[in-house]
């Protein structure tokens, strides 16, 4: 009878077994929460995703829309575009004259000037994009007079001579 365990040593066994087997189920259970976080989290992940692509396709419609508009209104031979583009040309000239006045200006005071570089350069270019939308007069919008002007002021804006200011600074120049 040597061979055979006793009962002591199979309760022990049998708790021992009890043991592992409770552990093993509550890492089970831990896996499976470990798994559901994650799916969740993904889930998430994924509706945040379709969400900003959604913000981002409304985004581009507004801009889209907003461009069309505005071409639509820079197109048309308008009192109001004409008084817009003379409000833009006076403010690309004060800005031209506040900039050359700083030409001068200490290095440390120089993001003031190049504030004012950056603006006038996108003026410039909503100037030349109002100038290279009015296209020629197939719609009649414009009667022979006003026509010329306008192919003169067009021909000046687009012409050689505008200084780009964010790649060529005053500063830059010898006195």
């Amino acid at each position: 009878m040597g061979f055979l365990p006793s009962k002591d040593k199979f309760r022990a066994l049998d708790f021992t077994n009890k043991k592992k087997l409770r552990a093993l189920e509550e890492e089970k259970q831990q896996l499976q929460r470990e798994l559901t976080l994650r799916a969740n989290r993904q889930s998430q992940q994924a509706n945040q995703a379709y969400i900003n692509q959604q913000h981002e396709e409304a985004r581009r419609k507004r801009e889209r829309a907003q461009h069309n508009a505005k071409m639509r209104r820079l197109k048309e031979a308008s009192p109001e575009t004409l008084r817009s583009l003379r409000e833009l040309i006076r403010t690309r000239y004060q800005l031209d004259v506040e900039i050359w006045n700083l030409r001068g200006v200490r290095r440390p005071d120089r993001c003031i000037a190049e504030r004012k570089m950056e603006k006038a350069d996108a003026v410039m270019e909503e100037i030349l994009g109002m100038v290279a939308v009015w296209g020629d007069n197939a719609d009649g919008l414009w009667d022979e007079d006003e026509w010329e002007r306008v192919k003169e002021i067009r021909k000046r804006l687009m012409s050689e001579g505008k200084r780009e200011w964010v790649g060529n600074p005053p500063w830059a120049e010898r006195r």
